[in-house]
Order: C-alpha cells, then structure tokens, then sequence
C-alpha cells in the first residue's frame, strides 16, 4: 500500500484514498495500471 502510494506520488498522481481505502489514479490505460502495481511490487522488495 504505502509503496503503491510513493509510485503514484512520484508519477504526478492523485493518492487520495477513497471511502473504501483504495486508491483511484487516472491512469491513461489499463496497461499503465500494472506497470504501476508491478513497480510498486518491486519497490516492496517482492518478485512480481
């Protein structure tokens, strides 16, 4: 979540948290929306 948060941030995006919890970016395509998670996966220390 917080490593999610940080590439949102760095990227330029909106990282408000929503009524239930998550983020709500807008992100330019589907494809971008998980490069996103696979970075924030990485930067976590985890092996997507």
């Amino acid at each position: 979540f917080h490593s999610l948060k940080s590439v949102l941030h760095k990227k330029g995006y909106n990282t408000a948290v929503g009524d239930e919890g998550g983020f709500a970016p807008s992100l330019k395509s589907n494809v971008e929306a998980v490069e996103v998670i696979l970075e924030a996966i990485q930067k976590a220390g985890y092996k997507p």
